[in-house]
């Protein structure tokens, strides 16, 4: 086949005929338009479309594939015929491709933003009928990230962030990119013709001192002072200092040939020495301006030391980078070329293996969480399938074209002052870092990164995850000589008790005897001998209440004096400083670590008989409400049957069968 593009070529009566050629995405697209509208003109209907476009096929390669299974192919409806003759002719993994292409594509400073979108949208157009097609929308995010920057300022604007519709966006950036193409064109107008001028100016001045020199020459030769021819060592001093021959100076970006400076003064001339090295490299490293752009009507041999220089007049090179947009302070400051990544220290929370701080990357421009598969064997991750195939592009350069698994990621500081909520993370073979934090998870757990401030806020807790607060140091056990030392003083107080005054409620009670036995006493004296025995009875069963009565106020201050000197006595187990559960530094009271944390445990469903479906309802809805039963599709719920009684009418017993879950659990070394 030749390497020629396959020609498309339009007939009055039939369908366009494929001609001989290289198939390419192109070409297929203009045959496939053709016979589109050789459809319409002649209403075929759906079941002779291919049979009706294969008339048409000349390209001898298409039409002997074609010919060799013509029945099926006659068949098939016209998608599925086009997307057969894609799949045949076509490279493979042609549409990633393209889209990769499409992705990776930036706007030249040269180039203008009309034929910057429309070089994208070509190539779009060849990606029709495939799944790997970018929308008007995702076309609109790749051109706003692949302009260049001084176009990327003005996109961010609110006037054109605004924009809805993708043909008024792109013309408004089109005017502002004809805005920043005509202003350079004038920058560049403007400083050729300073350049110009400068160039004819020195032009002259050499003239003019070339022939004052010949002057001197002719008529006092005796007073002219020549400057020393430079020896060996002076050139070699010269050339390990990036000198120039001409003007003998260190450290310059010029060569003799275009030197602006001229010959030294011979004159005032000194000889060369290591220590004008020194002094050049000091000024060069210490004293270099940082000016970006350098423009001077003249030069002088005497400032010796000058690198840049800039002019009275407002420069219009130098005024180039606040051409669109409000302006910004980049004239008073150079940007660096490189910053350092944003890395979080964190550890992966998982039910089969203990903590590992990893050092996590965070990317707010990635679409997806990535995780590395050796990451997730170290953590003892659960794989899941994803529902389709994530498509990774060229960009890796791992021979990985999809990921095909996912897992749940929680996170949490080594310092437990902060956890993450859980989010998804795609499982990638390789990886430049453990785990790459991007955009779903910074909106998960609503973080926001400050890159002036250097901080990584949540949102939610406010705790900055770089600089996370310090947690309080456990607290000491007590010593055995610390409790000996809290006996004794108790042993002291309580000696000290024993000689002090009875408090208030045991007087009161001491009071209420007395009185009690002097009202008893009188009783039993004004009573007649003679009484019956239903009032001694009656007498006897208030003296045994007032008895118990005592009895039992006697017995509670006996137990309330106990108590006090039991949490005495064992101080160091009742500690009032105990902060409560709510205030400890992480929610994680117990962890269960598995054996295998890609055990599918089977699930057991059975048919419930009509006669317990009345109880077993009524049972199931006392759980819910009580809120014992809750949906969940963990795959360690626990698994739960009902064993009936003999009467109907009784609720059944429920029982959980934990033996699948406590055979994959780590036993406790407690």
């Amino acid at each position: 086949m030749s390497n020629v593009e396959a020609e498309v070529r339009a007939t009055s009566k039939g369908p366009p005929i494929l001609c001989d050629g290289k198939i390419t995405p192109s070409a297929l697209n203009k045959w496939e338009l053709g016979c589109m509208q050789y459809f319409q003109e002649k209403d075929i209907e759906e079941d002779k479309m291919v049979r009706r476009a294969g008339g048409g096929i000349a390209n001898e390669v298409v039409r002997d594939w074609y010919i060799n299974d013509y029945e099926r192919h006659n068949s098939m409806t016209w998608d599925a015929f086009l997307a057969a003759v894609r799949s045949r002719f076509l490279p493979k993994g042609w549409a990633s491709s393209i889209r990769s292409q499409i992705i990776s594509t930036r706007q030249a400073h040269d180039q203008s933003f009309d034929d910057f979108s429309f070089e994208l949208e070509k190539l779009n157009a060849h990606l029709r009928s495939t799944g790997f097609r970018f929308t008007d929308d995702a076309l609109r995010v790749i051109m706003a990230a692949n302009v260049i920057e001084d176009l990327r300022v003005v996109i961010k604007e609110e006037a054109i962030v605004t924009l809805e519709d993708y043909v008024e966006w792109k013309d408004a950036v089109s005017s502002a990119d004809y805005r920043r193409l005509r202003m350079r064109d004038l920058v560049n107008r403007t400083v050729n013709a300073r350049t110009s001028v400068t160039a004819k100016a020195a032009s002259a001045s050499k003239t003019i001192t070339l022939t004052t020199r010949t002057f001197v020459a002719g008529t006092s030769s005796s007073s002219r002072v020549n400057l020393p021819r430079l020896t060996d060592d002076k050139k070699k001093l010269l050339n390990d200092h990036k000198g120039c021959y001409k003007c003998h100076r260190f450290y310059q970006s010029h060569t003799s040939g275009s030197c602006p400076n001229g010959y030294p003064d011979a004159a005032k001339y000194t000889a060369l020495s290591s220590r004008d090295t020194s002094n050049a490299k000091a000024v060069k490293e210490g004293g270099k301006p940082k000016a970006i752009a350098a423009i001077t009507d003249k030069t002088s041999p005497e400032d010796e030391h000058i690198i840049a220089a800039v002019s009275a007049a407002p420069s219009p090179l130098a005024a180039t980078t606040g051409i669109l947009g409000s302006g910004s302070d980049s004239d008073d400051s150079v940007s660096p070329f490189f910053a350092k990544h944003t890395t979080l220290s964190a550890s992966i929370l998982s039910p089969s293996s203990l903590d590992t701080t990893f050092a996590m990357l965070i990317d707010s421009g990635s679409a997806a969480v990535l995780i590395q598969h050796d990451t997730v064997e170290k953590a003892g991750l659960r794989l899941r399938d994803l529902p389709e195939p994530y498509q990774l592009g060229n960009a890796w350069g791992t021979g990985q074209d999809e990921a095909k698994s996912w897992v749940k990621l929680r996170l949490a500081l080594p310092s437990s002052a902060w956890e993450s909520v859980s989010c998804r993370a795609i499982v990638v073979d390789s990886l430049c870092t453990p785990v790459l934090l991007g955009k779903p998870f910074l909106l998960t757990n609503r973080i926001v990164e400050d890159h002036a401030a250097g901080t990584l806020v949540s949102m939610l807790s406010g705790t900055d995850l770089l600089r996370p607060p310090i947690a309080k140091p456990p607290l000491q056990p007590i010593t055995q000589e610390e409790c000996k030392a809290a006996r004794l003083v108790l042993a002291v107080e309580a000696a000290e008790k024993a000689q002090k005054p009875l408090d208030n409620k045991r007087m009161k009670h001491q009071h209420f005897l007395r009185e009690l036995n002097s009202h008893i006493q009188l009783r039993r004296i004004s009573h007649d001998a003679a009484a019956s025995d239903g009032a001694a009875h009656l007498v006897g069963t208030v003296r045994a209440g007032a008895e118990a009565r005592a009895k039992s106020l006697a017995f509670a201050e006996t137990l309330e004096d106990e108590n006090l000197n039991m949490k005495a006595r064992f101080k160091d187990l009742f500690l009032k400083d105990i902060p409560h559960i709510n205030q400890l530094p992480t929610n994680v009271y117990h962890r269960f670590i598995l054996k295998d944390p890609n055990l599918a445990i089977a699930r057991r469903q059975y048919s419930c008989p009509k006669k317990y479906r009345e109880v077993w309802k009524q049972l199931l809805e006392q759980h819910i409400s009580a809120g014992r039963l809750r949906a969940s599709d963990s795959p360690y719920a626990s698994p739960a049957f009902l064993i009936p009684k003999s009467d109907p009418n009784t609720l059944p017993r429920w029982v959980n069968d934990y033996r699948v879950l406590n055979a994959n659990t780590v036993p406790d070394s407690h």
